[in-house]
């Protein structure tokens, strides 16, 4: 059976991206904070907060490596991968979602196009 993986989020960049020369090209991994804003059965106003780890290959990591800074308003698009890992204290295995990019080009401004107006939507919504 067959099925499709993709994510789509709008978010600020927690902290600049981090890049790395990995053989003939580069990588970029950061990490995007949502949030959700929603009201209890009791009427309480709550905001949770989402961290997304995302790691950008080819072209979409050399526009990372280049634009978006910490704080700035993002859209990322990829598809999801669970990472598995032994903790450090042995403790047993660890895991988290990243999303993986890899966009071509021709895309790129196009998407960062888009994300600019979701963004100021946003923000004028607060």
């Amino acid at each position: 059976m067959s099925s499709y993986n993709k994510w789509v989020g709008v978010g600020n960049l927690v902290k600049d991206p981090e890049v790395k020369n990995i053989g003939d090209g580069i990588v970029a991994k950061f990490t995007v904070a949502t949030s959700e804003r929603f009201t209890k059965k009791n009427g309480e106003a709550v905001e949770e907060a989402v961290f997304m780890e995302c790691t950008a290959f080819g072209s979409a990591a050399k526009f990372a490596s280049q634009y978006p800074r910490k704080g700035d308003c993002v859209l990322v698009e990829g598809r999801l991968r669970t990472e598995k890992w032994q903790a450090k204290d042995g403790s047993g295995e660890r895991s988290r979602l990243v999303t993986i990019i890899s966009r071509s080009e021709e895309h790129t401004s196009e998407l960062q196009s888009l994300a600019y107006r979701v963004c100021r939507l946003l923000l004028e919504k607060k």
